[in-house]
């Protein structure tokens, strides 16, 4: 079996290493605590939190654990100028994204998979993406990846770039390796996202691909990509954890930004919904300002309607299957009473941090093979 592995691509706050610190914590088998290895991945934004004053003494109490491996990413500590600022103390190694990709004996997975959120240029994620989609190519992975959100403008055709590299041409680049080397690559999008993105043209419910769409890009509905994308050894975001059980598996949905400012949120829940439709247990866990997700609005504009992220939730929650909670330290730093929380109710559970640390062990205890994407 090879180790559970968490990588992080985004900026780590003080908050967030709250709960992240959570799901480091000791994990829970069948038989007991187990002493199975467990990697941390740092690049990007996510290694200024190894020097951060806020931050830094926390991940050296995190990589003194046993079994902890805290890693930096080679090329991004340089790129980011954070050498320099590492603290002696700190116990952190340099390696590749290769890295992600090896079990404990160095052989790779076989398979992968890749949910990308991001859209090309605006955000160095799709960069990262392209990083990891060559790198599991390079070691013969089979890999499966989901665009979705604005992820789906990765299929636009006819890119000009002058500063930035050309994703369009490193797309075409990894997929002629894929096809030399006869390494599985499938990439689709997501058929909501992107009919909403004028990706999908047609009339009386038949529609086709638009002309700037990729061809070798298929469109389709989340509950048809989910399946092989789930199935795979190893499931990876650009912030996302993977502890591996006995085959069956389930999601822990981390929630951080708020529920109207962004499509975060209502992706989240429609990918949820996607998976209890497969009978794929998920839990999703508002953190951060996620939190905002708890409050009710009745006299909302668009109270009872499927924009209604609170709504959602009470109507879609199911117990053992689909359910909410709402990390109570969040609340607490913005001022939101958990007052209007339904106790003992399946919707919206207000749990602290060892309810985190809880939730992920029983998961575990049952065998699954826990997949943790966070949004």
């Amino acid at each position: 079996m090879y180790s559970s592995r968490f990588l992080f691509s985004t900026m780590i706050t003080p908050e967030r290493l709250g709960w992240v610190d959570a799901l480091l914590k000791s994990r829970c088998s069948p038989h007991g605590l187990t002493d199975e290895r467990v990697m941390v991945y740092l690049s990007g934004d996510a290694l200024y939190s190894l020097i951060h004053p806020l931050t830094a003494p926390v991940w050296a109490a995190i990589a003194s654990r046993p079994g902890i491996c805290l890693y930096a990413d080679t090329d991004d500590t340089a790129d980011l100028g954070v050498i320099p600022y590492l603290p002696a103390s700190l116990p952190v190694r340099s390696d590749t994204i290769k890295r992600i990709f090896l079990k404990d004996d160095e052989e790779p997975v076989h398979s992968a998979g890749f949910l990308h959120l991001y859209s090309p240029y605006m955000y160095r994620h799709t960069d990262f993406f392209l990083g990891i989609a060559r790198q599991a190519i390079d070691l013969s992975v089979s890999l499966s990846v989901i665009l979705y959100l604005d992820g789906v403008h990765l299929g636009h055709r006819n890119h000009r770039t002058r500063e930035f590299s050309n994703a369009e041409q490193e797309m075409d680049a990894i997929r002629k390796k894929a096809t030399d080397t006869r390494t599985l690559l499938e990439i689709a999008a997501c058929e909501r996202c992107s009919l909403a993105r004028g990706y999908l043209h047609g009339e009386d419910g038949i529609v086709h691909p638009a002309p700037c769409f990729r061809e070798d890009m298929r469109i389709s509905g989340l509950s048809n990509l989910i399946p092989p994308f789930s199935s795979s050894d190893l499931v990876l975001s650009a912030d996302c954890g993977d502890i591996p059980g006995d085959g069956k598996e389930a999601y822990l949905l981390f929630v951080t930004l708020t529920p109207y400012g962004t499509e975060n949120t209502f992706g989240a829940l429609s990918w949820a919904v996607a998976l209890a439709g497969r009978e794929i247990p998920a839990r999703i866990i508002y953190v951060e300002d996620g939190v905002y997700s708890s409050i009710e609005i009745p006299g909302s504009r668009i109270s009872g309607s499927v924009r209604d992220i609170r709504a959602v939730a009470d109507a879609m929650a199911v117990p053992g299957l689909l359910e909410f909670f709402v990390w109570t330290p969040s609340l607490t730093m913005r001022g939101i009473q958990n007052r209007n929380l339904t106790d003992g109710s399946e919707c919206m559970q207000p749990i602290g941090t060892d309810g985190i640390e809880r939730i992920r062990e029983d998961l575990s205890a049952a065998g699954y093979h826990v997949r943790i994407l966070i949004w």
